[in-house]
């Protein structure tokens, strides 16, 4: 298995990267814009700071998912410690996605510029 810390350093120097696609078509979220991609399946929320703004199942996930365009990615990271799959992403409006693997059914795929594509699937 790939170290997943490493990988997401080595794709966090691809940041920034310019949301130019988000939708939430439960339950599937895509970002994405030129040259990378993120696809996930699994749990998200939004947070800024210690606050949640939205999370997956909420009434206004999709409005909020699509005010994502036009915003920046600044940074990719392993939330917790290092035998997690989950993952956060920062966008340049303060707001953190985070990802929550939490059955093998649940995952993310991402590709960004330069790097091999990374699909984490927790195992069965």
């Amino acid at each position: 298995m790939t170290d997943l810390n490493a990988w997401i350093d080595a794709a966090d120097k691809s940041c920034p990267l310019r949301i130019e696609r988000s939708e939430w078509d439960d339950p599937v979220l895509l970002l994405g814009g030129t040259d990378w991609s993120l696809s996930v399946t699994a749990p998200w929320r939004i947070v800024r700071g210690y606050i949640m703004r939205v999370g997956a199942y909420d009434e206004s996930a999709k409005a909020i998912a699509a005010n994502l365009i036009g915003e920046r990615v600044t940074r990719f990271r392993v939330l917790d410690n290092s035998s997690s799959l989950d993952i956060g992403v920062t966008i340049s409006s303060g707001d953190e996605l985070q990802v929550f693997c939490a059955s093998k059914h649940e995952n993310w795929v991402l590709r960004v510029p330069a790097q091999a594509t990374m699909a984490f699937v927790p195992a069965s």
